[in-house]
């Protein structure tokens, strides 16, 4: 008998869980029809492809044993049910079933059997090979061929023979097969145990220890699953991750949310729990709704004041860490901590001091100080070079978005507030970013040329003929500042179109270098004093 532990301190028990088989069939209609199952939001996010998909059922075509499903039954409210591309509204029930365990086979089924479509690109459209006589995922952009038999097909025997007619009306072997493999499908039971409880706690336990062995969960989903919050949302990584897309700066991952949880609370985000060992979670309860509340001021502050249009453009994730600890215990910082604080990220990137190793998240974790704002900005500047001679920056000779090197350039690039070739406005750097991803970096030298650094492109919207264009607009008189914009000028532009790339691309690149300088030289404040703010002076200055 599973117990929680405000049971063991009760002493109250959950009833036994019923034990039962469900035909295939019926499950199918457990969730279409009667619109009976949910998933509760603990449960893990969908992480099957075709070939889970696949072997499933194939296992159920040969009879193999596929697992047992685990259900909660409960009075539930009206909600949408997604299963992978499906989604069912649900309406207000009593005594509904909400998978415990088993989300990704009812998905898998549900998505596969049940589907008016019979082709296309999820991994849910998988056939039945009549002539092999075993199921398969079919090639992309390969048409099926005509002895596919979609596996959509397979739960209605009304649908299946309708399908076996028109394609195979006199071909009784071929019939034999597929009904064969339909009625085996359909008839398939999957053992099922409901259990009857008000508490919650009881599914968390069950869930914990059903999830101890089997397939592996990634960090992220155990904290999902055993620490989301129900009293306050966002309840889990992903809806955090969603929620702070609104900023438009970009998605960031479920690994460094779950870091950034750990840091809001104070512990060493470079020491997550081992999926495994589910005590490692304990005291992170409502972490994730404190976590959106401060990544809304980290991700606001990066924009406005680190001037940081995009998370693509961020050249080390350190700062995205440790800062949302800083910005949960002083959510209103004042100016001067703000200016220090930009100084800080700046002097990281320049200097790589915020290079991704445990040593520098730790330590900006305990330079933040609960019960004082200034001093803890003051202990983080402690922890980069102060002076330009540390600077390592240097512009890379081919293009890698994901360098560090190469977002610093693109930052300098982006603090031009590049215009439209087209209207000539200025363009929505994180817009742009948001919009085109990847795409938005776009090549100006010939295609046939070597990979180029980052002086070989433009922010823009993608285009065909870039180069001819701006030289077409530098020839015919330019729109004021727009040349400018993209660090270029009338006398580079020559050189590009007539094929003189190494002497292009040396001049553009003397040019961003000394962009970047100057953008560094603004933001990291070399040469400037550090001193916190003078009420803070003053106020020191009245205590001793």
């Amino acid at each position: 008998m599973l117990r929680s532990p405000s049971m063991l301190a009760s002493g109250a028990l959950p009833r036994r869980p019923k034990a039962d088989t469900l035909s295939i069939e019926d499950l199918v209609a457990a969730v279409v029809d009667d619109k009976r199952i949910r998933v509760p939001r603990f449960q893990r996010r969908l992480r099957w492809g075709a070939e889970d998909v696949r072997n499933l059922l194939d296992s159920i075509y040969r009879g193999y044993p596929v697992g047992n499903l685990l259900l909660w039954e409960k009075d539930a409210p009206a909600a949408e049910v997604v299963l992978g591309p499906l989604r069912i509204e649900a309406p207000k029930r009593s005594s509904a079933w909400f998978v415990v365990d088993g989300q990704q086979r009812i998905t898998a089924l549900v998505a596969a059997l049940h589907r008016t479509d019979t082709h296309g690109e999820d991994p849910f459209f998988i056939y039945f090979d009549l002539d092999a006589q075993k199921f398969l995922i079919p090639p992309r952009g390969k048409k099926p061929l005509p002895t596919w038999l979609p596996a959509s097909r397979l739960l209605d025997a009304v649908v299946l023979n309708a399908w076996l007619i028109e394609r195979f009306p006199n071909d009784p072997q071929v019939q034999k097969v597929a009904l064969e493999v339909g009625r085996r499908v359909r008839e398939y039971r999957i053992p099922i145990y409901v259990v009857e409880t008000d508490d919650e706690a009881v599914l968390r336990e069950i869930f914990r220890r059903a999830n101890r062995h089997g397939a592996a969960m990634t960090q992220a989903e155990v904290f999902d699953a055993l620490v989301g919050s129900a009293s306050s949302s966002p309840h889990r990584l992903d809806e955090l991750a969603d929620d702070l897309t609104r900023v438009g700066m970009g998605r960031i991952d479920e690994h460094t949310l779950l870091q950034v949880v750990h840091a809001i609370r104070g512990k060493d985000p470079t020491k997550l729990a081992n999926p495994k060992d589910l005590d490692g979670y304990e005291g992170l309860d409502g972490a994730v709704a404190e976590a959106a509340e401060a990544m809304m001021r980290v991700l606001t502050f990066l924009r406005d004041d680190a001037e940081i249009p995009h998370l693509r453009f961020l050249p080390y994730k350190q700062p995205l860490v440790i800062l949302p600890r800083f910005f949960h215990l002083f959510p209103e910082p004042v100016a001067r901590s703000r200016i220090l604080l930009s100084r800080w990220v700046w002097r990281g990137f320049m200097t790589g001091a915020h290079a991704d190793s445990r040593k520098p998240a730790r330590e900006g974790i305990r330079c933040i100080k609960p019960s004082d704002e200034e001093l803890s900005v003051q202990q983080l500047l402690s922890q980069v070079p102060q002076d330009q001679g540390h600077v390592s920056w240097s512009l890379g000779e081919q293009l890698d978005a994901r360098s560090a090197v190469d977002r610093i350039a693109l930052l300098g690039l982006a603090s031009l507030r590049p215009r439209s070739l087209d209207d000539f406005l200025e363009l929505d750097v994180a817009s742009l970013l948001e919009e085109h991803g990847s795409e938005a970096i776009v090549p100006i030298t010939s295609p046939s040329s070597p990979k180029p650094s980052v002086a070989g492109h433009i922010l823009h919207p993608p285009r065909r003929r870039p180069a001819q264009e701006l030289l077409v607009l530098a020839t015919n008189g330019a729109w004021p500042g727009l040349l400018e914009s993209h660090a270029l000028d009338k006398e580079s532009l020559p050189l590009l179109i007539t094929g003189r790339m190494t002497e292009f691309i040396d001049l553009r690149a003397a040019k961003i270098s000394v962009l970047v300088e100057g953008l560094a030289r603004r933001m990291c404040g070399w040469g400037y004093g550090d001193r916190p703010s003078i009420e803070y002076l003053l106020h020191r200055e009245e205590r001793s």
